[in-house]
C-alpha cells in the first residue's frame, strides 16, 4: 500500500538498525558442517536404505516436513506482545 499524503507521511521517522548480539552465531546458533566430500564419504559407507534417508534428509524439499516452520515468528510475535518492540527479547527474535 502506498501513501502519498504528506498529512500522513512527512512526520514519519525511521527507527534506528537494531544491532544483532554478539553471541548470536556462536552461542545461539549450532551448526554442524559437513563438506559435499565428506558427506559422500559418509554415504559410501552405508547401506543404499540408510544412504537414502540420510540425502533424503538434506534435500532442497526436506524443510516441506518440518513443521516448526513459522516457530521463531511466532516466539517474536509473543516476544513483542509481552515486552514491546524495543525489547531486547524481541529485538533478539527479530534477529534470530
Amino acid at each position: 500500500m502506498l501513501f502519498w499524503s504528506t498529512l500522513l507521511t512527512e512526520a514519519f521517522e525511521n527507527s534506528s538498525i537494531s544491532e544483532p548480539p554478539a553471541n548470536l552465531l556462536t552461542e545461539i546458533f549450532h551448526c554442524k558442517a559437513e563438506t559435499v566430500v565428506q558427506f559422500a564419504r559418509r554415504l559410501s559407507q552405508l547401506p543404499p536404505s540408510s544412504s537414502q534417508q540420510e540425502l533424503q534428509k538434506v534435500s532442497s524439499l526436506s524443510g516441506l516436513a518440518d513443521t516448526k516452520v513459522g516457530l521463531l515468528s511466532l516466539y517474536h510475535d509473543n516476544a513483542v506482545y509481552k515486552h514491546g518492540y524495543g525489547s531486547g527479547e524481541a529485538e533478539l527474535m527479530a534477529h534470530v
